[in-house]
């Protein structure tokens, strides 16, 4: 896929990197990029990545103004220039926290200010019926995130999703 085409791995690796040395992830991105931040969230949390994700853009700007150097962001932004998640990477990489964006590759605000842009073809049209095409890009490069960390350490990650899988079979049992 395109997707595959454009993704570097160099810069990849090197996100995977900072986000297994750093102490929580914070996601940003409202409508259908706040859509892949839950996604990303729910699969972090079955093996014991820390993460937060808000969808209110008034909790993400508290969130983000109290970060330091040892907080990752994963920005979520189609175009790059969605006010409110640009703010909040703005604000986080002011307090020194490192900026993983889901963007488009046409230089757009977000793209410029991440330590680690991560880019999505840009090939949808202005009218865009439910955001596809950047939906399925943004959850193909957010999985290789996610797998990129799980394998970072796997006995801990098999472990953790051995543990998480037993207490929900357990609480469906009941």
């Amino acid at each position: 896929s395109l997707t595959y085409q454009m993704l570097n791995v160099s810069i990849l690796s090197q996100a995977v990197e900072e986000i297994c040395a750093g102490r929580r992830i914070h996601l940003f991105g409202v409508g259908a990029s706040g859509l892949l931040a839950m996604d990303f969230l729910y699969k972090s949390s079955r093996i014991g990545i820390p993460a937060t994700y808000h969808a209110d853009a008034h909790t993400n700007l508290a969130t983000a103004s109290l970060l330091g150097p040892e907080d990752i962001v994963i920005a979520i932004s189609d175009s790059g220039e969605t006010r409110e998640t640009v703010l909040a990477a703005k604000a986080a990489k002011e307090r020194g926290a490192k900026v993983i964006a889901i963007t488009q590759a046409n230089r757009n605000t977000l793209s410029r200010m991440a330590d680690y842009p991560l880019f999505v073809p840009g090939e949808e049209k202005e009218l865009r019926v439910g955001a596809m095409t950047s939906r399925t890009s943004g959850l193909l490069i957010l999985d290789l995130l996610y797998l990129g960390i799980a394998k970072h350490d796997p006995q801990r990650t098999e472990e953790n999703l051995r543990q998480t899988r037993d207490l929900i079979r357990a609480f469906q049992e009941e």
